[in-house]
Parts: structure tokens; sequence; C-alpha cells
């Protein structure tokens, strides 16, 4: 069985596993509230007063049940809380399904951070090969006049396609109010901060301009990797061997082909 089906299989696993058994799993008991506003938790019963310390506790784990209301536990304290879906934004999920997630959450960052380990190797090595093995850089030349093109194209369709299902279906507006809240504090200022630079990138020439490393191995090392400034090296680097003799060329092709 090849690499890439058993990838494939490894996944269609996970994804069962998490309908089945994550927090939302179609088959295990969703025992945790999550409210997202502030709520009152009585201390023994619906009618007795405020239980001290409660006042902020966003995550509860549901011990009994009824149409009342629900005995609850969280953080230091436990008590009543009226589940009236007029008064509470609530959110269910499973105890069971957290501790699946917290528990194996690692294998998926793991398999994203070798993914991202062979993507400069494999794009640098693939792309010099290629242009390398053409000979004639007047070759070169038409074909990289159309794959501009279909670059163009794609990356045009794609931001359509992207912009268009964003403000048809607009996916904020089905966030509660505090989490959009949450993540505008967490995330804000990093996305304004993308989206000024993005903005204050410069004229056609200055983008050609940084399409050229000054230096190569800053270019791989920096987080996130800039990918097109190493393109656009795998593919100097590769005009570069078609220009020189046989002997020293095929010994960097080999390597190249090794790696």
């Amino acid at each position: 069985m090849k690499l890439y089906t058993q990838i494939l299989i490894g996944m269609m696993l996970g994804l069962l596993a998490g309908v089945l058994f994550g927090p939302q799993g179609a088959v295990v008991s969703h025992d945790v509230l999550y409210v997202g506003k502030q709520v009152v938790m009585t201390s023994a019963a619906p009618e007795a007063a405020p239980a001290e310390g409660c006042e902020d506790v966003q995550r509860m784990r549901i011990q009994t049940e009824d149409t009342k209301g629900a005995f609850v536990q969280a953080e230091g304290c436990e008590g009543w809380v009226s589940l009236d879906a007029q008064d509470v934004t609530q959110r269910r999920s499973s105890s069971i399904g957290e501790t699946l997630v917290d528990s194996t959450y690692w294998i998926g960052r793991l398999f994203l951070a070798l993914l991202k380990m062979i993507v400069v190797p494999l794009v640098f090595c693939s792309l010099t090969l290629g242009v390398s093995s053409l000979g004639d850089p007047a070759k070169l030349g038409r074909l990289g006049a159309r794959t501009l093109g279909l670059f163009l194209f794609t990356t045009v369709s794609a931001l359509v396609i992207g912009v268009s299902l964003a403000n048809l279906i607009g996916p904020g507006q089905y966030l509660d109010g505090a989490d959009r809240a949450r993540l505008l504090a967490t995330f804000g200022a990093d996305a304004a901060g993308k989206a000024a630079k993005a903005s204050g990138g410069g004229g056609g020439w200055d983008q050609l301009i940084a399409l050229v490393p000054t230096n190569p191995a800053a270019a791989i090392a920096s987080d996130p990797v800039q990918m097109l400034p190493i393109i656009a090296f795998a593919i100097l680097f590769g005009v570069a061997l078609t220009r020189i003799e046989a002997g020293p060329r095929d010994a960097v092709r080999g390597v190249l082909r090794g790696v």
C-alpha cells in the first residue's frame, strides 16, 4: 500500500473518530456546558441565593438536569443554573471528547510539522531539476510565460471564489458574541498588522525585486517560510545549471535527484 494511501486512510479514520467521539460526537454524552454570557449559579436550588465565586464561570460540568435547570460543577464551585434558552447562550460538549482531543491533538501538529519540513527541499529540488532538464533557456521562457498565465488565472479564481463565498455565507455571523470578542482580542492586532503590511507592499517593480532573495538561507529560515523567493532562487539555480559544462552539472543534478 502506497504511503499516501495510508495517510488518507489515517485521516479518514481520524475524521470518523472525531464525528463519533469528539466534543460534539454522536455517540458520547454531552455533559459539559459552555455559556456565552454571565449566568447566575445558585448554591443549592433554583430558589437559593447566588453562589459566591461563580460569577465568571463559563465552563460547567453537568451532574443532573431537569426542566428547571441543571446542577453543575465548575472551578471551585457548584450549584444550580437556569438553562432558559432566552436568557443563556449555551453550547454543549462532551468531556470524553475534550479529553480525546487534548490527548491526541499533538499528532495533528506533528503531522503538519512533518509536511512543512519537506516542503522546501521538495520544491527546491523538483524545480531546479525541472528547469535544468530543459537544456535550452529559450524553452524556459515559453514555459515560464504559460506558467505565469496559469498562476495568475488560478490566483484570481481562488480570490473570486473565496471572497464570494465569504460574503454569501458570512461565517462570522454564526459565532457567539463572546467567542467573536475573544477572537478579535486575540488575533485582531495581528490581522490588522498583516493587512497594513500587504497594503504597503509597493508597486509591480518592488514586488518583482522582492522575489529575488538576497539571502536564500534567510528565506528558508524565516517563519513562515518565504516560498516565492525560494521558488525564484530554484529557477535561477536551474538556469545556471544549464550554462555550465556537463560534468559539474550532472554531479549537482545527481545530488538533487537523490534528495
